[in-house]
């Protein structure tokens, strides 16, 4: 891939993420309005209310998709392997963090910006495990037309 595909794709995704996270509609509580009846209310990722009712994926993702926009900005300038191993894992962090409310309190606390930010993690995630990965040849020892690794 070009410099400037990199560039593109390791900042405009987390970007992206950021810009949705902002939004109001990101985050979901339940709350009781009677012994049958709950009122949903939706916050931003970066707020703290969801948190203190134990909803703990949001944050966790705003907190990881902030250094996971850095550094694919600093990897698309300087375009090393170790910052490239740190934006897998971190990118690979904040998607099982976006997909935590779903999976810990149900499907009901997931809206749809929840899951466009989930989608955008996903599709980074991808990137840079796939598009990204190293192309090593196949060594000796572990060549399948020998059993042993000696040729």
């Amino acid at each position: 891939m070009t410099k400037l595909k990199n560039a593109l794709f390791t900042c405009l995704l987390p970007a992206a993420a950021v810009i949705l996270e902002l939004l109001p509609s990101g985050a979901v509580l339940h709350m009781a309005a009677g012994p049958h009846d709950s009122i949903k209310y939706t916050y931003p990722y970066f707020s703290l209310t969801p948190f203190g009712y134990a909803n703990f994926g949001p944050l966790i993702t705003a907190v990881l998709t902030a250094p996971l926009l850095i550094l694919g900005i600093i990897y698309a300038a300087r375009d090393k392997s170790g910052l490239l191993k740190a934006l897998r894992r971190v990118s690979l962090a904040a998607l099982l963090a976006s997909l935590m409310p779903a999976a810990m309190l149900g499907a009901e606390y997931l809206t749809g910006v929840g899951a466009a930010i989930t989608a955008l993690l996903f599709v980074q995630t991808l990137i840079c495990f796939v598009f990204f990965g190293e192309k090593k040849p196949l060594s000796k020892a572990c060549h399948p037309k020998t059993r042993s690794g000696i040729i």
